[in-house]
């Protein structure tokens, strides 16, 4: 055999090809056991089409306790739903007095005078005010020191004019 052949037979098992096998065997040597384990346990089911999966046979046993603790806390949340009331805005009667009017609208200026922020969304303004977002948003679009546009998030937003 020449240096050359001798060349092109390294070349040949150095090649990514052999590599890849290789390491690809290397994996399934170190790994055997769990490999084993999950190869013993899988099953076939059919569904109702006809179409048939391979699951294991042990994923409803190795679910049940998961599945436990979901049903108990689906059994928690739906107690503190029926305990507990839902807290919604405050409702605004049909007409507010003017000087109701006038401290929700105080209140909702002095949240856009904060330094932080150039623009506020109308629904933190109505929370700060304690008013529903429509009935704060007519509060502030009557003001004529008030300006009203639309964020990029498409909420509707307001600042203080200049």
């Amino acid at each position: 055999m020449e240096m050359g052949d001798v060349i092109d037979l390294l070349e040949v098992l150095l090649g990514w090809p052999v590599l890849a096998f290789i390491g690809v065997f290397l994996l399934a040597f170190m790994f055997r056991k769990p490999l084993g384990e999950l190869i013993s346990r899988v099953s076939h089911i059919e569904l109702s089409s006809g179409e048939r999966i391979v699951l294991s046979d042990y994923l409803e046993q190795d679910l049940s306790p998961l599945s436990e603790a979901v049903d108990v806390l689906k059994q928690q949340v739906e107690e503190l739903q029926v305990s507990t009331k839902r807290v919604d805005a405050p409702k605004v009667a049909e007409k507010m007095s003017a000087a109701d009017e006038g401290a929700k609208l105080d209140q909702m200026k002095t949240a856009l005078r904060d330094s932080r922020f150039t623009w506020r969304s109308i629904e933190r303004l109505a929370l700060a005010a304690g008013l529903p977002e429509k009935e704060a948003h007519d509060l502030l679009s009557r003001d004529s020191g008030v300006k009203i546009g639309k964020g990029k998030s498409g909420r509707i937003i307001a600042k203080l004019k200049d």
